[in-house]
Protein backbone atom coordinates (compact mmCIF):
# COMPACT_ATOMS: atom_id res chain seq x y z
CA UNK A 1 0.00 0.00 0.00
CA UNK A 2 0.94 3.20 -0.85
CA UNK A 3 0.19 6.87 -0.21
CA UNK A 4 -2.34 5.66 2.38
CA UNK A 5 -4.21 4.18 -0.45
CA UNK A 6 -5.82 1.00 -0.40
CA UNK A 7 -3.79 -0.43 -3.68
CA UNK A 8 -0.85 -2.28 -3.87
CA UNK A 9 1.92 -3.15 -5.82
CA UNK A 10 0.61 -5.33 -8.12
CA UNK A 11 -2.49 -3.02 -9.20
CA UNK A 12 -0.82 -0.27 -9.48
CA UNK A 13 1.49 -1.67 -11.96
CA UNK A 14 -1.61 -2.92 -13.84
CA UNK A 15 -3.02 0.04 -13.89
CA UNK A 16 0.29 2.11 -14.95
CA UNK A 17 0.64 -0.66 -17.81
CA UNK A 18 -2.61 0.22 -18.94
CA UNK A 19 -1.90 4.42 -18.80
CA UNK A 20 1.95 4.17 -19.70
CA UNK A 21 2.20 2.56 -23.36
CA UNK A 22 5.19 0.29 -24.15
CA UNK A 23 7.05 1.00 -21.10
CA UNK A 24 6.36 -2.40 -19.00
CA UNK A 25 9.95 -3.26 -18.06
CA UNK A 26 10.24 0.45 -17.09
CA UNK A 27 6.87 0.28 -15.19
CA UNK A 28 8.12 -3.16 -13.27
CA UNK A 29 11.24 -1.88 -12.41
CA UNK A 30 9.47 1.31 -10.77
CA UNK A 31 7.48 -0.58 -8.85
CA UNK A 32 9.62 -2.82 -7.60
CA UNK A 33 12.26 -0.01 -6.53
CA UNK A 34 9.39 1.86 -4.65
CA UNK A 35 7.98 -1.45 -3.00
CA UNK A 36 11.16 -2.22 -1.56
CA UNK A 37 11.57 1.51 -0.62
CA UNK A 38 8.70 1.29 1.60
CA UNK A 39 9.22 -2.16 2.79
CA UNK A 40 12.82 -0.97 4.28
CA UNK A 41 11.14 2.15 5.82
CA UNK A 42 8.43 0.10 7.47
CA UNK A 43 10.69 -2.71 8.89
CA UNK A 44 12.42 0.05 10.45
CA UNK A 45 9.31 2.08 12.08
CA UNK A 46 7.09 -0.47 12.81
CA UNK A 47 9.59 -3.49 13.45
CA UNK A 48 12.38 -1.55 15.03
CA UNK A 49 14.97 -3.10 12.84
CA UNK A 50 18.21 -1.69 12.55
CA UNK A 51 18.48 0.44 9.30
CA UNK A 52 22.07 -0.53 9.03
CA UNK A 53 20.88 -3.70 8.31
CA UNK A 54 19.28 -2.99 5.56
CA UNK A 55 20.11 -2.01 2.09
CA UNK A 56 20.26 1.65 1.65
CA UNK A 57 17.55 2.51 -0.88
CA UNK A 58 17.30 6.34 -0.83
CA UNK A 59 16.93 7.89 -4.71
CA UNK A 60 16.50 6.84 -8.31
CA UNK A 61 17.45 8.88 -11.40
CA UNK A 62 15.58 8.23 -14.53
CA UNK A 63 18.17 9.02 -17.49
CA UNK A 64 16.62 8.74 -21.21
CA UNK A 65 16.05 11.20 -24.47
CA UNK A 66 13.44 14.25 -24.33
CA UNK A 67 10.55 13.05 -24.23
CA UNK A 68 11.27 9.57 -23.86
CA UNK A 69 8.16 9.29 -20.88
CA UNK A 70 10.02 9.78 -17.79
CA UNK A 71 7.68 12.36 -16.40
CA UNK A 72 5.05 11.06 -17.41
CA UNK A 73 5.81 7.56 -15.99
CA UNK A 74 6.57 9.68 -12.79
CA UNK A 75 3.15 11.43 -12.56
CA UNK A 76 0.99 8.95 -13.55
CA UNK A 77 2.58 6.54 -11.09
CA UNK A 78 2.51 9.63 -8.28
CA UNK A 79 -1.43 9.74 -9.25
CA UNK A 80 -1.69 5.64 -9.28
CA UNK A 81 -0.17 4.99 -6.29
CA UNK A 82 -1.32 8.07 -4.28
CA UNK A 83 2.26 9.40 -3.18
CA UNK A 84 3.11 13.02 -3.82
CA UNK A 85 5.08 13.73 -6.99
CA UNK A 86 7.40 16.97 -7.00
CA UNK A 87 9.59 17.97 -10.91
CA UNK A 88 12.82 19.49 -10.02
CA UNK A 89 14.16 20.63 -14.11
CA UNK A 90 17.76 19.56 -13.72
CA UNK A 91 18.86 21.24 -16.57
CA UNK A 92 18.20 25.34 -14.34
CA UNK A 93 20.27 24.08 -11.98
CA UNK A 94 24.09 25.21 -13.27
CA UNK A 95 27.09 26.15 -11.54
CA UNK A 96 27.81 29.99 -11.21
CA UNK A 97 29.09 31.61 -14.32
CA UNK A 98 27.48 29.33 -16.67
CA UNK A 99 24.06 29.68 -16.86
CA UNK A 100 20.23 29.33 -15.44
CA UNK A 101 20.56 29.13 -11.44
CA UNK A 102 23.29 28.11 -9.35
CA UNK A 103 22.06 24.92 -6.55
CA UNK A 104 23.07 28.06 -4.11
CA UNK A 105 20.50 30.25 -5.29
CA UNK A 106 17.97 27.65 -5.58
CA UNK A 107 16.95 27.61 -2.26
CA UNK A 108 18.19 23.80 -1.99
CA UNK A 109 20.67 23.59 1.03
Amino acid sequence: MYGGNDKGFEEVAVELKERVIGQDAAVDWLCTFVDAACERSRRVVEDGVNPQLLPNIASALLVGPTASGKSHLLKTFATASGLHFHQIDGGQMTGEGWRGNSFSDSGFR
